[in-house]
């Protein structure tokens, strides 16, 4: 998803100007970065199969939009500021879970927008995040 445009013309529904439009939609993804920061319960394959994003692609849309704006922003920092600390590369299953178990739901299930950008193997294992 490239669209960076308002969810709503201003003014068109709410009577908000631009700008305060703008501040509270800032301030609801403000909101759900944080709440996914507090339920590290719910795992990114989780949030996949259930709405077809994870963190990493709020973090991927977050450093789209601050290269769309010129800013010298990095995957890793878009990436803290979603976490909210640094990750430590590639992470381990959490206890209970496997990345074989992983892998099969992922082939079961329509792959998210950061699986298909990041072109993940599949075969390897490898998956970033929680």
């Amino acid at each position: 998803m490239t669209d960076t445009a308002p969810l709503a013309p201003a003014g068109a529904v709410t009577g908000l100007t631009s700008q305060q439009q703008t501040e509270f939609e800032a301030a609801v993804f403000r909101r759900l970065v944080h709440h996914l920061r507090e339920r590290t319960d719910v795992q990114n394959i989780d949030l996949m199969n259930m709405a077809g994003f994870c963190r990493n692609c709020l973090s991927n849309w977050y450093l789209d939009a601050a290269n769309a704006a010129g800013a010298p922003l990095t995957k890793d920092q878009s990436r803290e500021v979603v976490y909210g600390h640094a990750l430590r590369g590639l992470e381990k299953p959490p206890p209970g879970r496997s990345f074989g178990r992983t892998k099969s739901r992922i082939r079961r299930q329509q792959a998210c927008p950061w699986l298909i950008r990041s072109r993940l193997d599949l075969t390897s294992g490898q998956l970033f995040g929680r």
